[in-house]
């Protein structure tokens, strides 16, 4: 494993490597449902291996710097705030009043009901708008907060992570406001120590439980092992048996799952991929969500579906260093950290729309850069700091 932290991809790879592929070398000889024989997951395991090999391969190609007519930074700051705020300002006028702070068992009532309002609009603007500035809009503005220690930044992003929570119900937006700033601090270590410290995180999370058994009561201690431990290290890594276990007996996508390629190949099952294997294994309406070794290559291809998406996982990784080699690993790798939370969940097509790792990597393609590597400001913003130099001179 690349042990400095050089390119912004390694913060996706390391969730790749420590939640994802180590935590499967252990679930699939040790999961009951599925169980599988101990032949079936020595497969699994030589299929992740050569995977994750593939994956780092791309570490050994040089990157090259892709360059473009980057735009002024009074350009690139009206065009940003324009488009977030309309979204932001869509959201809040047809979605606003359904607002709602629930708990994490609650959520789906949320789900559900905006749902229900995006049906009535007729459109997925929605969607897509809440989306985007999840995983696109906030972390950026986050990481210029932190970069340039403009901390009146933050607060706005996190109430804007709460009104997204409150309107839809998702879960990444409600922790955000949590591995956001965590992410902040484990990417200001030395670049040789964040993978240490990386592991240390981890370790310090699952510790945590044990902890809370003791010190907390019971329904606080449960609802900290059903996030930490179960769904967040625990549910990834499971769906590989099980995403292996189904489709050794029913028909495989290729690639029909994802828009785009369910217009030229038949998609064969009613539900998503997802519900549809949730509802083999459990019988009811679960959604299992996987990263993108079962949800996208055991799902499309079969075993070797692995190594074949591990190699579109690896040009995807090069393509992103590629386009912000010119800035600082660290600022980027705090902008990519929504991304880098949904990468170890969900598809990588996923990833790359919903996401929002393709428009990051947009924005990263004309954004206009500092001396640091960091996104230049637009001159408003230097304005005070200069009329004070000139005034005490």
């Amino acid at each position: 494993m690349p042990i400095q932290f050089s390119r912004p991809s390694l913060l996706l790879f390391y969730v790749q490597y420590f939640l994802i592929y180590i935590p499967a070398s252990f679930i699939v000889y040790t999961s009951v449902r599925p169980e599988l024989s101990a032949y079936d997951g020595l497969r699994i395991v030589l299929a992740m291996f050569v995977g994750l090999s593939l994956i780092q391969a791309s570490y050994l190609i040089p990157v090259r710097a892709v360059r473009v007519l980057r735009i002024t930074p009074d350009a690139f700051w009206i065009c940003f705030t324009t488009v977030a705020g309309l979204m932001l300002v869509y959201l809040v006028i047809v979605f606003g009043g359904s607002f709602q702070l629930v708990s994490f068992q609650d959520v789906y009532t949320l789900r559900t009901a905006m749902s229900e309002a995006i049906a009535a609009t007729g459109s997925r603007f929605g969607l897509y708008a809440q989306s985007l500035l999840s995983a696109v809009a906030f972390p950026l503005l986050f990481a210029i907060g932190v970069v340039y220690r403009k901390r009146w930044v933050i607060l706005p992003v996190a109430a804007g992570y709460v009104f997204l929570f409150g309107i839809g119900g998702a879960k990444s937006a409600a922790l955000a406001i949590i591995y956001l700033p965590l992410t902040a601090i484990l990417l200001s270590r030395p670049p040789r120590q964040i993978p240490n410290y990386f592991v240390l995180g981890l370790t310090l999370a699952l510790s945590v439980g044990f902890l809370s058994k003791v010190l907390l009561p019971q329904q606080m201690h449960l609802t900290y092992t059903a996030v930490v431990h179960f769904r967040f290290f625990t549910v990834p890594p499971l769906t590989i048996p099980q995403y292996f276990e189904f489709f050794q007996d029913h028909p495989v996508t290729h690639l029909s799952h994802v828009t785009g390629f369910n217009w030229l190949i038949r998609y064969p099952y009613d539900l998503d991929i997802p519900y549809t294997i949730g509802m083999y294994f459990y019988n009811a309406s679960v959604g299992l969500n996987s990263a993108f070794w079962a949800g996208d290559g055991i799902a499309a291809f079969g075993l070797w579906g692995i190594p074949l998406l591990s190699v579109l996982c690896a040009l995807v990784f090069w393509v992103l260093d590629c386009v912000t080699a010119e800035f600082d690993p660290t600022f980027v790798g705090i902008a990519l950290s929504f991304c880098t939370v949904f990468f170890g969940n969900v598809s990588l097509f996923t990833t790359l729309i919903t996401g929002g790792l393709a428009g990051m990597m947009l924005l990263f393609l004309v954004a206009p850069r500092d001396s640091r590597g960091h996104i230049r400001l637009p001159r408003l913003l230097y304005l005070r700091p200069i009329v004070r130099k000139e005034a005490s001179g």
